[in-house]
C-alpha cells in the first residue's frame, strides 16, 4: 500500500480541541455483513492484494465512498473515525461539525457535503429516541447533496437509527461501514508521525511481546508509543506491558466525556475479563447486546448475551464502548485474541485469589477450565490456555496481600 506524506491542520470537532493530524494515506472499511482477514502476523491483511479484493465481502478504500448518498461510519473509540472524517471533508473543501454543533444552531455550508462527527457524543443526556428524530429534521432541514456522519460502534442502535433519518435520503439507501483496523503500512506511518526514528524496529519489538493488538488502534499504538517514547525503555515482560497497555485502554479518552457518568476503569477491565473468560471457555464469539434473540446460523454456542454475563445495562455498555472490543449495535468480540487471552489468565487469577465477595476457587478448578480430561487444552482454546498458564502464578502473586 503506498502511503502519503502526513500534514497536520486544526480541526474543530467533538471532543477535540487544538492540532489534529491528518494522516494521508488510504484507511479502508467494509460492510457491516463484511468479514476481517487479520492473518497478517495479526494486521489487517493488504486490502489492495488482487485476491482479496476479489472477494463478495472485501475491504473498500473510503474514496469509494464518495458516490453514496448517506454514509454512517462506525468504530470502536480511537480507531480514528474523527480524524477519517476531516480528511475526506478536507479532500472536498468543506468542514466538520460535529452534531451537537448542528443541534445548536452551527449553519452548515449551503451545496456541501454534509460531514457530522460523534453522533454518540449527542446522545450522551437525554432519550436517545428523541435525539435521532430531531437530527434527521436537521439534516433535511440542511438539504444536502450527500452527507455523512461518525458514531461508536456501541451507541448505533442500527434500524431503530436508521428508520428516523431515512428521511433524508429521498428514498436511497443508507450505507453503514466499519472502520478497519490499520495494517502494517499504516501504523508505521502513525509512529513516523509521532516522531518514532525507527518504526520498523518499534513493530517488531512489539510483536516480539505478543501485542499486535495494541497497535491495529491508532489509540492503543499512540499509548503505547508514549511508554516508550523519549529514552523509555519497553517493560521487562509480556506480563508488564499488557497489564498497563490494558489498563489504559479502559479509560475515556474524549474531552466530551470526561465527565459524563460511566463506572471506574478497574471495574470495566475486570468485568471486561470476565467477559472474555466467559467468551473462551464457552467457545462463543461475540457477546449479544439485544433483547432480541441472536442470530442461529447453526452455531447455538455463537453467542453470549449480554444477560448471560449478569451485569447492569450501564456496565454492560461502558465496558463495549472501549478498544477492547469491536462491533456494532448489537455483536461485539474482543478487539485481539492477545488481549482477550491476557485478560482471561487475569479473571483466573481473581478467581483463584479470592475477594472480599466471593470465596477463592481452587487452583485445580481453574486449570480444569481451560484444559480438558487428559489435562490438555482442546484445541480451539489450546493459545489461550498456555498464555494463561504461563502468567497466573504471576497474577494471583500480585492478587495476593
Amino acid at each position: 500500500m503506498t502511503l502519503g506524506s502526513a500534514t497536520v491542520q486544526p480541526q474543530s470537532g467533538a471532543g477535540n480541541s487544538g492540532e489534529r493530524p491528518i494522516y494521508n494515506w488510504q484507511r479502508f472499511w467494509v460492510p457491516r455483513t463484511g468479514t476481517v482477514d487479520l492473518s497478517d502476523g495479526g494486521f489487517l491483511a493488504d486490502p489492495t492484494n488482487l485476491l482479496l479484493r476479489s472477494s463478495a465481502t472485501k475491504p473498500h478504500p473510503l474514496t469509494e465512498l464518495t458516490d453514496y448518498r448517506a454514509l454512517v461510519l462506525l468504530g470502536e473509540p480511537g480507531i480514528g473515525k474523527s480524524t477519517v472524517l476531516a480528511r475526506e471533508a478536507a479532500s472536498e473543501g468543506a468542514s466538520v461539525i460535529s452534531v451537537r454543533e448542528l443541534m445548536t444552531g452551527t449553519k452548515a455550508q449551503p451545496d456541501a457535503t454534509l460531514f457530522l462527527d460523534a453522533l454518540d457524543e449527542y446522545r450522551t443526556d437525554g432519550g436517545a429516541e428523541d435525539k435521532v428524530h430531531t437530527l434527521a429534521n436537521a439534516i433535511a432541514g440542511c438539504d444536502p447533496p450527500r452527507w455523512r456522519m461518525t458514531c461508536r460502534s456501541e451507541d448505533w442502535r442500527k434500524a431503530a437509527d436508521i428508520a428516523p433519518i431515512s428521511k433524508t435520503t429521498d428514498g436511497r439507501a443508507i450505507t453503514v461501514a466499519q472502520l478497519l483496523p490499520l495494517d502494517l503500512d499504516e501504523a508505521s506511518g502513525i509512529l513516523t508521525v509521532l516522531g518514532e526514528a525507527n518504526p520498523g524496529r518499534f513493530l517488531k519489538n512489539a510483536e516480539s511481546y505478543g501485542a499486535t493488538g495494541f497497535i491495529e488502534n491508532p489509540l492503543g499504538l499512540k499509548l503505547l508509543q508514549n511508554a516508550v517514547a523519549d529514552g523509555g525503555t519497553w517493560p521487562a515482560n509480556r506480563f508488564e506491558l499488557f497489564a498497563s497497555a490494558t489498563q489504559k485502554l479502559a479509560f475515556e479518552r474524549s474531552a466530551v466525556r470526561s465527565v459524563t457518568e460511566r463506572h471506574g476503569a478497574n471495574e470495566i477491565l475486570e468485568t471486561a475479563a470476565e467477559a472474555f473468560l466467559l467468551l473462551l471457555v464457552s467457545g462463543a464469539r461475540a457477546i449479544w447486546r439485544s433483547n432480541n434473540e441472536p442470530p442461529s446460523a447453526g452455531d447455538a454456542r455463537a453467542y453470549v448475551t449480554g444477560h448471560d454475563l449478569q451485569i447492569g445495562r450501564g456496565l454492560l455498555g461502558d465496558m463495549l464502548d472501549t478498544p477492547l472490543f469491536r462491533g456494532e449495535g448489537e455483536t461485539f468480540e474482543p478487539m485481539h485474541r492477545t488481549i482477550a487471552e491476557f485478560l482471561t489468565g487475569r479473571a483466573l487469577a481473581t478467581a483463584v485469589s479470592g475477594t472480599q465477595s466471593r470465596t477463592a476457587l481452587p487452583l485445580a478448578r481453574a486449570i480444569a477450565l481451560i484444559t480438558g480430561s487428559d489435562r490438555s487444552p482442546p484445541s480451539e482454546l489450546e493459545d489461550c490456555s498456555l498464555g494463561s498458564l504461563r502468567i497466573l502464578p504471576l497474577l494471583v502473586m500480585q492478587n495476593r496481600p
